[in-house]
């Protein structure tokens, strides 16, 4: 009896089951036949949840902002592959023994953030996840600057890339750790401090076959680390590298990024005096210590004051000259929570500039939501 029981209720599922899914097909064809939903919703992509720190506080909405739909060629193509992948005409692109025509190429530069690989590579992995062809490249200087960039060697090294040359002592520069930046931009590089003498390449390098189809700018963290900030300087510098890439790449759209913000080491010297021996017993029975005075540094950390600015530069910058960006500063919490999110999450390194991989790795997913919700518009 219990046998026909469970026979009666397994059919009394599967009907029900039959019954759901025929709904959801007549459901699905009469809101394609009434316009209610389009093809441009069947490329949606879900929208991953990303596991933001429980510390972490005010943050702003994380949102990509392209007022003049500048990026409108990137989404197109991303939808051309996401059609081609879910019609099963597209193979993995590992499978390719050179890139196939339907790939989305982002080529993204910036300072030490983007030569430690872990952020721009966090966006690379969800992107080809999602969408198979994606071809993503990252090119950092250590402790670079926009005028970093800003020379005829480093724009040919930009034209040529691929991502077998990334131990290119240009690259690297100072040869140090991709996490580190050897003189943490403090004087030299900053904007304020000293001019660069870069000269500015003139497109005499074109590189067609690596044209790629985005450029992501991701600078700010050394401009604003020098003893002065220039926002007039900073301007121009941005001006003159968009300049450069568009000489260099024409056509090409751009995304520029905001810096999350850092600290700024403060170095104090002070005097103490050690213990150098406790010496011998003398005749009353004590012993007679000797000490020296040494002098020792002692290193404390405050809010860098030029993270607002420079983050205001750069979306300043992009406004202007219609071009997309994302603000990373004022998603983590802007100028009242930025920092202190990113600290009291344990994300940032003992220097508090650099973060652990797992810091760039929520950067990454970050930037990665930011592009896929533009994408679903």
């Amino acid at each position: 009896m219990q046998r026909y029981k469970h026979i009666l209720l397994t059919t009394g599922l599967i009907i029900v089951c039959v019954a759901l899914v025929c709904i959801s097909v007549k459901i699905y064809a009469n809101a394609v036949s009434a316009g209610i939903l389009t093809k441009k919703d069947e490329l949606k992509v879900v929208v991953p949840i990303v596991d933001i720190p429980k510390t972490f506080r005010g943050m702003g909405e994380n949102i990509l902002h392209d007022e003049s739909n500048s990026l409108a060629t990137v989404f197109k193509k991303l939808r051309k592959i996401r059609k081609a992948q879910l019609s099963n005409n597209i193979l993995e692109i590992s499978r390719y023994t050179s890139e196939p025509k339907d790939t989305l190429r982002v080529l993204h530069i910036g300072d030490s953030h983007i030569r430690g690989h872990v952020y721009p590579r966090t966006v690379k992995d969800m992107l080809a996840e999602c969408f198979g062809s994606i071809v993503y490249r990252d090119f950092g200087i250590n402790g670079a600057t926009c005028n970093s960039y800003l020379n005829s060697r480093t724009m040919q090294q930009i034209c040529t890339y691929t991502s077998e040359q990334e131990d290119n002592p240009l690259l690297a520069q100072s040869g140090g750790s991709p996490f580190e930046i050897k003189d943490n931009g403090t004087e030299d590089k900053s904007v304020g401090d000293k001019k660069s003498d870069n000269q500015i390449f003139h497109g005499d390098i074109i590189a067609k076959h690596h044209k790629p189809d985005l450029i992501i700018l991701s600078f700010g963290t050394n401009e604003s680390y020098g003893r002065y900030y220039n926002a007039d300087e900073h301007y121009k510098q941005i001006d003159a590298l968009v300049k450069a890439l568009n000489e260099a790449f024409p056509g090409t759209p751009l995304l520029l990024t905001t810096p999350t913000g850092c600290y700024k080491a403060h170095r104090t010297s002070y005097k103490t005096r050690v213990l150098v021996s406790n010496g011998r017993h003398s005749k009353h029975g004590r012993k007679s210590r000797r000490y020296k005075t040494v002098t020792r540094t002692r290193t404390t950390y405050s809010e860098n004051p030029f993270n607002a600015p420079c983050a205001a530069t750069i979306v300043k910058y992009a406004k202007d000259n219609n071009l997309a960006y994302w603000d990373l500063y004022t998603i983590s919490g802007g100028r009242e929570s930025a920092c202190r999110n990113w600290t009291s999450a344990g994300l940032m390194r003992a220097d508090h500039v650099h973060f652990i991989p797992e810091g760039y790795t929520l950067q990454g997913q970050l930037l990665y939501c930011a592009l896929i919700k533009e994408y679903n518009k």
